[in-house]
């Protein structure tokens, strides 16, 4: 497993790239860490290969809309990223501990949505979720979908000024889509909850 980061002038931010065997789990702890290393995701492409390796590309900028590249912000980030592809922190634990600063669209009121749709791919479910940009969101959202024993496959993040739109590909633990009406819901309800900034329940470190 590898991970690393560089910055990217171009876009005023910093380029995560992350090279893994996929597991349960992997996202949202690659999410977390680059949230406790002070960094905002506000762009990311992941994609799960054939042969189960996660490719993630990530950019970051600092809570203001900076660009993360100062050295110690790099080292600590490239140290956050170490650990959480070993399984080193306990994540939720930290994440819990850590205030979060204040985000840039505190002004705007945006309900949380979730759009769940089995007819868009052939493979996957796919989950488009709507809600107000800030700070952890994506940890948020990824960890919801760790509880509900789902896979991300691909996934689209995007950012639109306070709101975010963020788009996931996932399946069950098998592989195969969630077509069960009441998981199905299930599903939506931690989504919508997590965007909405429902407290983590602490089990799943």
């Amino acid at each position: 497993d590898e991970g690393r980061a560089a910055p990217d002038p171009e876009r005023g931010a910093t380029l995560v790239s992350i090279y893994a065997g996929d597991h349960p789990g992997l996202f949202y702890r690659i999410a977390g860490a680059i949230h406790l290393a002070g960094a905002n995701v506000i762009d990311a492409r992941i994609h799960t290969t054939r042969d189960g390796m996660a490719i993630d590309n990530l950019l970051v900028q600092d809570p203001f809309g900076q660009p993360f590249d100062e050295a110690d912000r790099m080292k600590r980030l490239g140290i956050a990223i170490e650990d959480a592809l070993a399984n080193r922190a306990r994540m939720v634990d930290r994440l819990l501990a850590k205030p979060n600063a204040r985000p840039r669209a505190d002004a705007f009121a945006i309900e949380p949505a979730a759009l769940i749709d089995n007819r868009a791919s052939n493979r996957y479910t796919v989950i488009e979720v709507n809600a107000r940009d800030r700070p952890a969101l994506l940890y948020a959202l990824a960890h919801a979908l760790f509880q509900a024993k789902v896979m991300i496959h691909s996934a689209h993040i995007a950012t639109y000024g306070e709101r975010a739109v963020d788009v996931f590909y996932v399946a069950d633990l098998t592989g195969d889509k969630i077509i069960s009406a009441a998981r199905l819901k299930t599903l939506e309800r931690l989504v919508v909850d997590a965007a909405a900034g429902a407290p983590t329940p602490r089990k799943a470190a």
